[in-house]
């Protein structure tokens, strides 16, 4: 079983982000953005461990997180005032969320509008996630089985 997991822990990674999201689903857009980067902090351990143990050290962090997320006012009010929101949040979900702030600075450096950024996060649909490569022109998005299709920036 540890092999199988450590041969896909983005199964593990993306049903984490999950559980997360439906803590945040009711909360604010500035929640979400922490709960992401908060995500995107344990990247390194949980989508590429060593072993067991960085997994399950990955896991216990973010179930902590997401015990910390259920009363946010409480552990995060210091980041609670933080930038504005480059695109808005609606109809984006979590998951999705999480990928494009993982990606969002790269692609506001090659160019990319916030309505773009924003229309890439509602084509992404539960199981998929973004795939590399990630270009000036286009964003892979890759389902649950491993089927990659690209969403161009310029698309209507």
């Amino acid at each position: 079983m540890d092999d199988a997991v450590l041969r896909c822990p983005n199964v593990l990674g993306n049903y984490l982000i999950e559980i997360i999201g439906e803590t945040v689903e009711s909360q604010g857009t500035h929640i979400w953005r922490i709960a992401a980067k908060e995500i995107i902090k344990h990247d390194r351990i949980l989508y590429y461990p060593k072993d067991c143990r960085d997994l399950m050290i990955a896991a216990v962090e973010l179930a902590d997180l997401n015990y910390r997320l259920v009363d946010s006012l409480s552990y995060f009010s210091g980041k609670l005032s933080g930038e504005p929101e480059p695109y808005s949040a609606d109809g984006i979900l979590f998951p999705a969320w999480v990928h494009l702030v993982r990606i969002e600075d790269d692609l506001f450096a090659w160019g990319w509008l916030p309505e773009q950024v924003r229309a890439l996060g509602l084509v992404i649909k539960p199981g998929e996630e973004v795939a590399w490569p990630i270009t000036r022109e286009f964003v892979n998005i890759k389902d649950r089985v491993g089927n990659c299709r690209r969403f161009y920036r310029l698309s209507s």
